[in-house]
């Protein structure tokens, strides 16, 4: 729904950023490493530091409480009380939430993404910058036509 609703079609990084991000928020399992998926797509689809570095420093405390956990489960001795776990953990989900926010808000109003611009829309989009996309509805459906 977000493509069609964009006034301009969507960069594939930021489109892929927002699907392993879906896939890690809405999945059973998030291990730490799966942070490692995040990083490239999201320096791609958003290059710039504040969000990110906000997002770096939950996965900090996250990670920190975390392994305290760990040590507790194993009958070491820990100063993090069990309710920090749970802090760095919502705000560990919650960053990526905002990440995500951002790159929606990117690509619903494209004038605010540092990527675009009026001469290159997408840098990755190759031959499929030239392409022009317009949809008409027909009795069997939506029709896509492309013209170069």
């Amino acid at each position: 729904m977000l493509i069609f609703a964009a006034p301009t079609p969507p960069r594939l990084s930021q489109l892929a950023f927002l699907v392993v991000a879906g896939f890690l928020l809405t999945g059973k399992v998030w291990s730490q490493q799966y942070v490692l998926w995040l990083i490239p797509l999201l320096v791609l689809a958003r290059p710039k530091w504040g969000a990110f570095l906000v997002w770096q420093a939950s996965e900090l405390c996250y990670f920190v409480a975390f392994y305290q956990t760990l040590i507790r489960a194993s009958g070491g001795k820990t100063e993090l009380p069990e309710s920090l776990f749970l802090l760095a953990s919502m705000a560990r989900w919650a960053s990526v939430v905002m990440l995500c926010g951002f790159v929606v808000l990117e690509v619903l109003e494209p004038w605010r993404d540092v990527v675009r611009s009026e001469r290159d829309p997408d840098p990755d989009g190759g031959v499929l910058n030239d392409v022009v996309e317009s949809y008409e509805e027909q009795d069997d459906g939506l029709a896509i036509t492309r013209t170069a």
